[in-house]
């Protein structure tokens, strides 16, 4: 693609397609996150609606079915704990790798 402006990403959200925008590790892309959304929204044409779409799937397609669901509407969330598994713990006596806390506030 010779153009960003025809990269094929809202015509795919547009048509209903579950869509995530992502990058890999900064010194790799040379990039960051809100550099591909800001890219998204000024260069590709995306709405603000359709950019928190993606952002949305990606939040329900994480490996974290357990946590609370991200907020609506700029609210804040209540606090959640969850305990992650070791992938290589055996079944029935999973380990916690980490801890992960939202804050309250």
């Amino acid at each position: 693609m010779a153009r960003l402006e025809d990269h094929p990403l809202p015509r795919l959200v547009r048509g209903g397609v579950h869509c995530t925008l992502s990058t890999d590790s900064r010194t790799v892309a040379q990039t960051t996150l809100s550099d591909e959304y800001r890219l998204a929204h000024e260069v590709m044409g995306m709405t603000l609606d359709e950019l928190r779409r993606c952002n949305r799937t990606a939040y329900e397609a994480a490996f974290a079915p357990h946590l609370d669901p991200p907020p609506q509407g700029g609210r804040k969330a209540p606090q959640c704990r969850a305990r992650l598994a070791s992938p290589s713990s055996a079944a029935g006596s999973e380990q916690p790798v980490a801890e992960v806390a939202r804050p309250e506030g």
